[in-house]
């Protein structure tokens, strides 16, 4: 199975624009750019990662089924292989959750995009018990894991949420490798030895996708290392400069996770 590394846009400050940002990613070994596709031409967006050799997974924050058809319009059109989606929001009733999600589905059959709805705080899938309830609701639904929201939410590495995680990794088609922690989605740097427990639990979660795409006999697997610029990232006190270097901790999750899965 072919295992495909993704540098997400958002947070990378590395090139003044998308053909130098293409440039860079293909350079460092990645195989495609994850992009938020409302923030780009998508004939741009296709012409730039076609002639960097980059594929593209395409981000998308509907609130509207309208909204996620236009966004995955211009997914399309921009040549992306999947796309992230940022689906609803948390404080929608259950029902209205699943209304939406089931015309979600529609729209993504009838673009032929696959869409993974991201577990993330503030969307719908932001807690391991509301995401249950609506992939249950909903069993053709897939989602983007990226369990560091959840460690958050529950203010823990999840261990008593095991059929909630169980569940999402049955269901996931993207991951976003990120390492969060009790109090926050993201620690400052995932090489550093105090983080290694909450390093190797997400990586309980990754394994188990990667065991799951194997078992399936899946062509491929997708990730995207996703630490975030400041905001995600911790800075020091009154200077706002960041912990640590973000093109460099991402880099090191994929090497990271290339070397654990010798890929």
């Amino acid at each position: 199975m072919q295992t495909l590394f993704f540098r997400a846009l958002w947070g990378m400050t590395e090139g003044r624009n998308l053909e130098e940002k293409c440039a860079i990613a293909r350079e460092a070994g990645y195989d495609g750019i994850e992009a938020a596709v409302d923030s780009f031409d998508p004939v741009e967006l296709r012409e730039t990662t076609s002639r960097h050799g980059l594929r593209l997974i395409a981000q998308v924050f509907p609130l509207t089924p309208s909204e996620l058809r236009s966004a995955l319009a211009k997914a399309r059109e921009a040549g992306a292989m999947k796309a992230v989606s940022h689906s609803g929001r948390d404080r929608w009733p259950l029902a209205e959750g699943i209304a939406f999600l089931r015309e979600a589905l529609a729209i993504e059959r009838e673009f032929g995009i696959p869409v993974g709805h991201e577990t993330h705080r503030y969307r719908l899938f932001y807690a391991p018990w509301a995401t249950a309830e609506l992939l249950r609701a909903v069993p053709e639904l897939c989602v983007t894991l990226d369990l560091s929201h959840w460690c958050v939410v529950c203010e823990s590495l999840l261990d008593d949420m095991e059929d909630f995680t169980s569940l999402a990794i049955e269901r996931a088609v993207h991951v976003h490798a990120r390492v969060g922690h009790e109090e926050g989605p993201q620690v400052s740097d995932p090489s550093a030895p105090e983080y290694r427990r909450h390093l190797e639990r997400h990586a309980q979660w990754w394994n188990a996708v990667r065991a799951r795409h194997l078992a399936e006999g899946a062509a491929m697997m997708t990730v995207t290392p996703e630490f975030g610029p400041p905001g995600y990232m911790q800075t020091i006190p009154h200077t706002g400069q960041p912990v640590a270097d973000n093109w460099t901790v991402n880099l090191w999750m994929r090497d990271w996770l290339k070397g654990r899965w010798g890929c």
